[in-house]
This record gives structure tokens, sequence and C-alpha cells, in this order.
């Protein structure tokens, strides 16, 4: 992106009933878990080592196995395909508290052009402190 960096939430944006191919990297010396709200994933490869475009050819794209949470162990990466079939925005996060209030963690938004959403009725309570900002 051409823009200097800043804190904010990441937003990844997915096709509706696309295929998003994520890699986790895992340099540390700990195993990291990694958790997906909202949407079932491939986990379809991992190794030792750092993933390059190569490792595709090793994906086990045939019998792999359906999670919404996988590991990465220590100096290896682990390769992911998620369906976006469910409209919404999930969280993609890492399991371990630490990491996550580090900023390890990442939302995918995933809209359905040909959904009708409609708007919520005139009659909705809203409630705490800020309830008359919420229309």
């Amino acid at each position: 992106m051409n823009r200097p960096a800043k804190v904010d939430t990441s937003l990844i944006n997915g096709t509706f009933k696309g295929f998003m191919e994520i890699i986790f990297q895992n340099n540390d010396t700990t195993v990291q878990n990694y958790h997906l709200d909202g949407s079932a994933f491939f986990v379809v490869g991992m190794d030792v080592g750092v993933w390059t475009e190569n490792s595709r050819s090793t994906y086990n794209k045939w019998d792999d196995v359906a999670r919404c949470t996988t590991q990465v162990f220590p100096g290896s990466w682990t390769a992911i395909l998620v369906v976006l079939d469910n409209a919404g925005i999930w969280n993609l996060r890492a399991q371990n508290l630490d990491s996550w209030y580090l900023g390890q963690e990442a939302y995918l938004s995933v809209v359905n052009r040909n959904q009708n959403e409609n708007s919520l009725p005139d009659n909705t309570i809203y409630c705490g402190l800020l309830s008359s900002l919420q229309k």
C-alpha cells in the first residue's frame, strides 16, 4: 500500500464463494495456534523451514482435514485453504493471548452481494450508555 504505516485493525477482503490461501510461518521457539471464527478451513500443508512458491507442490488437496484451529510448529509453516462460503466478518487470531493482544489477528470480510440485508425495525430496543447513538 502506498501510505505510511499506522496502528489499525487488519481487514482482508475476500470474494464470496472464492478460496483464500493463508500461510502461517512460525519463526519462534514455541508452538503457535491459530483459530478462524465463522468458517472451517482445510490444512493442506505443513513443513519445517520457510514456505516458498515450490511448497505448493507438496500440498495435500485430496484428503485434507477441515478444522477451525491449527498449529504451527517452531521453525515451520502451515498452509490452509479457506472456502469463503459464509458471508460476514470473521476473526482470524492467535490462540496465545499474549500474541493476540500484540496484534496477531486479522479480520476476513466476506460480502455476499446477492444477499438482501434488511435494516433493523424501528422498534428495536438498544441498551448501554451509547444507546442513543446506535441508530
